[in-house]
């Protein structure tokens, strides 16, 4: 195995740990889950949400074909997640470890997407050098 692919799974497998963590807290309506998604004033129906989007993005992660979009949904949720934590809820306390594990999952998201990224066309062309597009024989 590359060590590009062994870090890839190692991270893909951290994520979708942190995500399975995440997603339960909310869909089990834990009181920290709760009181988080109350202060921004989308609980319940957001926390159920984001909570099902966290599992999807946990299992995407771990499903070779759509690893790439496993990544790029947990990207998003946790860029969800910090402009919360920057605008809402903070980064002191409870919010503030939760604040931090965004980051993480943010970072790891991002690389993976970054190890996988000839793995999707779509990404493949965002990633290709702007010198390589469009070449063509004509002057």
């Amino acid at each position: 195995m590359k060590p590009a692919n062994l870090l890839s799974w190692i991270l893909q497998l951290a994520v979708s740990a942190v995500l399975v963590m995440a997603a339960t807290g909310k869909l089990m309506s834990r009181p920290e889950s709760v009181a988080m998604f109350q202060q921004l004033d989308f609980d319940p129906g957001g926390r159920y949400l984001v909570g099902a989007l966290e599992l999807v993005a946990a299992l995407l992660l771990l499903t070779p074909q759509s690893i790439v979009w496993g990544a790029v949904l947990g990207w998003g949720i946790m860029t969800g997640a910090l402009i919360a934590h920057g605008s809402r809820l903070g980064f002191q306390g409870d919010e503030g470890q939760g604040g931090l594990m965004a980051a993480a999952v943010w970072i790891g998201c991002t690389v993976v997407i970054f190890l996988r990224r000839k793995q999707s066309q779509s990404l493949r062309r965002m990633f290709a050098r702007s010198d390589d597009e469009g070449r063509s024989d004509a002057p």
